[in-house]
């Protein structure tokens, strides 16, 4: 499965928890992870050498440029979204068009919801935790330990959801 990778997603796994290594090794499970040009080059401030490290390495790959004409068409469509979240849909819906197993990974409410209404797979940050844990890569404690960490982090996820 190929997941498109949004800034939120890096962030919480470079920058906040500093675990990169369970993300990356999704890698070993199947799973492919994609990040848009425009989120590798200017929506990832920090820890850009450690994620270009794992570019060069093969563990993430860095999907091409899209024509600026195709991201003005889904500006259009969905003028809140930044150009970082626009891409993530765009390589989802062509994907999808592609017929291939993929995932688009925002956290974002209102991106899901623009990526809902295009008809694309999505998944956030917490669906990466759940499928490490599922996989068993992360044990149901080091999951409750993330879910804090990324909650006093400030990152938003549903009050109900158990850790």
């Amino acid at each position: 499965m190929k997941l498109i990778l949004d800034t939120s997603v890096l962030i919480a796994f470079y920058t906040e928890l500093r675990k990169e290594h369970f993300l990356l090794s999704l890698q070993e499970h199947g799973y492919d992870m994609l990040v848009p040009e425009y989120v590798f080059r200017s929506e990832m401030k920090s820890d850009y050498e450690k994620l270009d490290e794992a570019v060069k390495r093969n563990e993430i790959t860095i999907l091409s440029r899209i024509r600026d004409e195709d991201i003005e068409v889904l500006k259009g469509r969905f003028p809140s979204l930044n150009r970082g979240e626009l891409e993530v849909i765009w390589w989802g819906m062509k994907l999808r068009s592609e017929n291939e197993l993929y995932a688009c990974v925002l956290d974002d409410g209102k991106a899901r919801k623009c990526a809902q209404r295009s008809e694309v797979e999505i998944i956030g940050s917490l669906g990466i935790i759940e499928i490490l844990n599922d996989l068993e890569i992360i044990s149901k404690e080091e999951k409750r330990r993330i879910c804090e960490t990324l909650r006093k982090k400030g990152f938003r996820m549903p009050d109900d959801y158990e850790c």
